[in-house]
């Protein structure tokens, strides 16, 4: 076996492994998640584990791998690891086996982890799912006692689970994907296949699966570690040779031709149970696709494939396999534009209008019988009001946008089941933490529906122009051009003067930490933004908060925003629409969005300027 630099001494495991990792029987292992983020943990890791004692056959000679099971790595810190280590039943054989999914194989297993539930009434169950091992990448050592255990597994490693965010996905020289790679090379040379025949080595089939909304992830994670093994400095041996150039051996072959790196969609809010450190995951009702993994050449193991387990996949964790490559793209383009395109279109709305959850947005107990009364300033003739307006953007924008391209049928299922969803009345999020980079969502949401209405003829009506210009108002920054942003590329922004709304979700302070290093006071009317957004006026490039600062200090008309407006539409940052710039009614659009704009800016109330246009 070739020698990977990594290992730890046999004769030092066991101490070095009870200090550094949480593994009770690593033989029982047979899949590895690098990360442990919520999303991972209730979905991912509750689907590739769950035992269905119907579909396992009679004479199976080994049940034990009928389901997968995980050995949850950290990339960096130690909380999940020390959670888990603090839940160890001392008595594990004396315990009540809480997890129906947990075989009498299973039961060296002392630890689980908890996951809530909120239904659309309210009530909260909690599932535990069993937890097979924890350990991190956080330090030298906690490292080199994950792969120690990885190395050694007795049953070859089938799945990687990737729970790595954009950020980490961005580079290959992020230490992620460096750890990916080691971990890659631990289970090749690992104890599970090292000492197979080499035909069998070289057909082990390996699955790595990615938690994170990146484009096209499966593809990027592949390019990074390709990348790491051909320019990687350790050169260790059968990857690349001493003179740095590259040696196509034995591991690299076998990344490139038996381990898939699917791409895949998730989509399935979450946030954390009250008090419990981020360590419990508090999620709304599974949705009917939470996680969609592309399997073109069925590659997948037969533990989430094979058609029985798939139907019980979809069926209870809203995993859904897609064979086909244009289904997936089918898939990420309608939650963009439906899920993503009608959130988008209503956070900044609801924040610069102190509604600071969108469980606001849940349905009214009641039904008014006029506009009037619909439209007043209760909870339930904001909810109806702005849920008027989600509805009309998907039926006059959205739908007849994408109808073409992914079908009408398709595209109105998506939207009834994430309405449902949308207007959950006991779970929301922050409407000032979706509203976060939404120069950038504007034009990855919002844009492709006005590119294709543009492109197909069809009108651009005032339901987009009230979100474009809703999403610039919430950009403009209170000071002074020469110093709206701080180091951190932070403004100031200013609330609508409705009052202390604040329905649902009512703060406790008066200033409220709604994502790192950034608040809203409601009292005070203020709020934290950031925005990186740059756009090109002229000749000049500029901050796209600067343009907006200066222009709300000069402007008279609402054609002198003209300009500002233009070229955030057209911004790759920003709108990313430059492809339209020719289009017939591109000018009309933008002449709308200014005329919107400049009654916002004026002090025009959002809500009342949306009863309006109702």
């Amino acid at each position: 076996m070739a020698k990977t630099g990594l290992s730890t001494s046999d004769n030092s495991r066991h101490s070095h492994s009870k200090k550094w990792i949480h593994c009770p029987n690593p033989s029982l292992i047979n899949c590895v998640c690098l990360g442990s983020g919520r999303f991972l943990r209730s979905v991912l890791v509750p689907a590739l584990q769950h035992r269905d004692d119907s579909t396992i056959v009679d004479n199976e000679v080994d049940n034990c791998d009928h389901h997968l099971r995980a050995l949850i790595v950290q990339t960096r810190g130690l909380s999940f690891l020390e959670h888990i280590s603090s839940l160890v039943d001392p008595n594990p054989k004396e315990s009540e086996n809480i997890d129906r999914n947990c075989s009498a194989s299973d039961s060296v297993c002392s630890s689980n982890y908890e996951i809530d539930t909120c239904g659309y009434d309210g009530t909260v169950s909690t599932e535990r799912i069993e937890c097979y091992g924890a350990g991190s990448m956080g330090t030298k050592e906690h490292k080199a006692a994950a792969l120690d255990i990885i190395r050694k597994c007795s049953r070859p490693i089938k799945l990687i689970g990737v729970g790595v965010t954009e950020a980490g996905l961005s580079s290959s020289s992020n230490q992620c994907m460096i750890d990916l790679v080691d971990i890659l090379e631990c289970i090749y040379w690992g104890a599970a296949i090292a000492d197979c025949d080499a035909k069998i080595r070289k057909r082990h089939k390996l699955s790595v699966i990615n938690t994170d909304n990146v484009p096209n992830n499966g593809d990027v994670i592949k390019s990074h570690v390709m990348k790491i093994l051909i320019t990687n400095s350790m050169r260790r041996e059968g990857i690349i040779s001493l003179d740095g150039e590259r040696n196509d051996g034995e591991f690299q072959r076998w990344i490139k031709d038996n381990v898939t790196f699917h791409n895949s969609m998730v989509d399935r809010i979450t946030s954390s149970r009250e008090g419990s450190g981020g360590m419990v995951p508090f999620c709304e009702p599974v949705p009917k696709k939470a996680l969609v993994i592309e399997d073109v050449n069925n590659n997948l193991p037969e533990q989430l494939s094979s058609t029985a387990r798939s139907k019980i996949l979809l069926e209870k964790f809203g995993v859904v396999i897609r064979t086909n490559s244009k289904a997936l793209h089918a898939d990420i383009n309608l939650k963009l534009r439906v899920a993503n395109g009608t959130h988008t279109a209503l956070a900044q709305t609801m924040a610069l209008s102190s509604i600071v959850n969108t469980a606001a947005l849940s349905p009214p107990t009641t039904i008014a019988s006029s506009s009037e009364a619909a439209y007043n300033d209760s909870d339930t003739g904001i909810a109806t009001l702005l849920m008027n307006y989600c509805d009309s953007f998907f039926y006059t924008q959205i739908l007849p946008a994408a109808a073409s391209a992914f079908g009408a049928c398709e595209t109105k299922a998506v939207y009834d089941d994430w309405r449902c969803r949308l207007t959950h009345p006991k779970f929301g999020l922050s409407t000032f933490f979706i509203a976060q980079n939404c120069a950038a969502k504007g034009g990855i949401r919002l844009g492709p529906t006005v590119r294709d209405l543009l492109v197909a003829g069809k009108e651009v009506n005032a339901t987009t122009v009230f979100a474009f210009s809703s999403l610039l108002r919430f950009l403009t920054p209170l000071s002074p051009s020469s110093s709206c942003m701080d180091k951190d590329m932070k403004c100031k922004g200013w609330l609508d003067k409705t009052g202390t709304r604040a329905i649902i979700d009512e703060p406790k302070n008066d200033i409220v930490n709604y994502a790192d290093s950034m608040s809203y006071n409601l009292k005070d009317g203020a709020y934290d933004f950031k925005c990186s957004c740059t756009i090109n006026i002229g000749n000049s490039t500029c901050f796209l908060v600067d343009a907006l600062k200066a222009a709300t200090l000069s402007a008279q008309k609402p054609c002198e925003y003209r300009a500002t407006i233009m070229a955030y539409l057209l911004s790759s940052s920003g709108g990313n629409m430059a492809d339209c710039a020719d289009l017939p009614q591109f000018g009309t659009f933008v002449d709308a969005v200014c005329t919107l704009y400049s009654q916002m800016i004026s002090g025009d109330s959002i809500l009342n300027i949306l009863i309006e246009q109702q």
